[in-house]
């Protein structure tokens, strides 16, 4: 079922619900499995078939009992059978893999552990060099048990090695990193028959679904953790992608190593905006893995007391947190043009009006800003330049209409499209006004460099409830927007 089908507003109370019925469906499950439920109720939240699955079992509800929904487990979480066959080969082949690495990458000499284990990052275009100065940084550093800094990260491998560090690490898997580097020769051969056991064991579970979303863990990682030999000191990092669903290192229990969990925050957008009369659902930390993370980083106060309501767990504002080291001051590089820098967070193709960034509002919104752009031409002696910085690499799932606008704007130069990939600190500095969806992070990014920023969203109706956030205006409509510009922030 596509995800276009479920209201955004009520996206975190079927993903409650059905975590709610896979930790009824786990309770008979085996000791070995209890210590990663959490893992398992996170991956089973956002699985298609088990909201199909909501859907139905809602609607049943309704014409039986026209009331709440009740605690079923044999109702719900039911995989289709080509996904439950999809499983098990993935599960197969996933094991032979395991068994490959074990025997082709055959060491005699185990490398030393890596004390910083980085499970996401923003952008697989930052470099290994921008990594260990963003982690080098004093900001971030204290946050770390060891002072020398050793990274392990999980992205892109760079085959020609032009950004490689000395003291950072790449790798598409952390587990397979660990299993060819670290591990004893005794290890290594316990791992092969472990893998192979878990894999039987997978197989003859049956009336519990949810394990098999959880192949990689219950077959593989979980029997690895418990061999490496982690660094006496080791951080893991985590970033708000992993909110429902951490690595299984940090739910093992070992009192002779010190381990400790960050999460650092990336952007500011992550409060939840909703039309007006329809009531917000307050996030649980119940149901995500805040309970396991030792501290949290992010920007400013604002996102700290709005996270104190999730998790009572240590929070520190530490400034913009982008994953690559923040310059001390501005540089300008092209003085001479007025520069107005928008930031776009692409709507999805599958988007529709109930949606806050939906198709229509998002080519609105860049329209508006065209239409205000043209008619202030007339009051500058210098030229005004418009660029457009995607949050990311468009691709086949956004929507054809707003790319289709934003190409034919490119075609008559009414804007420049940047690449999605820049640094934000230099795009930022090198403009006059930075205008940005509301709540997105490069508005904040702006107020630190001194650079005159603002929100702006197509919503003459103001059907939106949108509270005024951080001191920085928020706007509504293209006259409003004209007349706010001409006011504050012509030169």
């Amino acid at each position: 079922m596509k995800k276009s089908q479920f209201n955004f507003n009520n996206s975190f109370e079927i993903e409650k619900f059905i975590q709610e019925q896979t930790k009824l469906t786990l309770r008979n499950q085996s000791k070995k499995n209890q210590q990663i439920n959490a893992i398992i109720m996170g991956r089973a939240g956002t699985h298609r078939c088990y909201r199909k699955n909501f859907l139905e079992f809602k609607l049943s509800e309704n014409k039986v009992n026209k009331g709440p929904l009740r605690n079923n487990s044999s109702v719900i979480l039911k995989c289709t059978r080509f996904c439950r066959f999809s499983s098990t080969i993935k599960s197969i082949f996933f094991t032979l893999v395991i068994i490959c690495q074990c025997i082709t990458n055959f060491k005699l000499r185990k490398k030393s552990m890596p004390n910083v284990l980085v499970f996401s990052i923003p952008s697989n275009a930052t470099t290994d060099t921008e990594l260990y100065n963003f982690f080098s940084e004093k900001r971030i550093s204290k946050h770390l048990l060891s002072d020398n800094i050793d990274i392990l990260v999980n992205k892109k491998f760079n085959v020609f090695g032009r950004h490689n560090h000395r003291n950072v690490r790449n790798t598409r898997y952390i587990p397979f990193y660990i299993l060819r580097n670290n591990l004893s020769i005794k290890k290594n051969l316990h791992m092969q028959k472990a893998v192979i056991k878990n894999l039987f064991e997978l197989v003859r579970v049956r009336n519990c679904d949810p394990l098999h979303l959880c192949f990689r863990e219950l077959i593989f990682e979980l029997d690895l953790y418990k061999c490496v030999d982690l660094s006496l000191e080791t951080t893991f990092v985590y970033t708000q992608s992993n909110l429902r669903i951490l690595s299984p290192i940090s739910y093992i229990l070992d009192n002779t190593f010190k381990t400790r969990n960050i999460m650092i925050w990336y952007s500011t957008n992550s409060e939840l905006i909703y039309k007006k009369k329809i009531k917000p659902f307050m996030i649980q930390n119940n149901y995500l893995s805040l309970d396991r993370i030792d501290r949290h980083l992010v920007w400013d106060e604002h996102a700290k007391s709005s996270l104190k309501k999730m998790t009572d767990k240590p929070i520190y504002s530490c400034g913009s947190l982008l994953f690559y080291p923040k310059p001390v001051t501005r540089i300008r590089k092209t003085p001479g043009i007025y520069k107005i820098l928008i930031f776009d967070i692409t709507p999805s193709e599958s988007g529709t009006e109930e949606d806050f960034l939906s198709p229509i509002r998002a080519v609105n919104t860049i329209r508006d800003i065209v239409n205000v752009t043209d008619s202030l031409k007339s009051y500058l002696n210098i030229p005004i330049e418009i660029s457009i910085k995607p949050k990311r690499k468009y691709s086949k799932s956004h929507s054809n209409v707003y790319l289709e606008y934003l190409n034919n704007l490119v075609r008559r130069e009414k804007i420049v499209l940047l690449n999605h990939s820049l640094n934000l600190y230099q795009v930022i500095s090198d403009a006059d006004l930075v205008i940005c969806f509301p709540w997105t992070s490069p508005a904040l990014i702006a107020r630190e460099f001194g650079v005159k920023a603002t929100y702006y969203v197509s919503d003459v109706k103001k059907e939106w409830n949108l509270k005024q956030n951080r001191d920085i205006t928020c706007i509504r409509s293209e006259k409003d927007l004209e007349v706010f510009i001409r006011k504050n922030y012509l030169p």
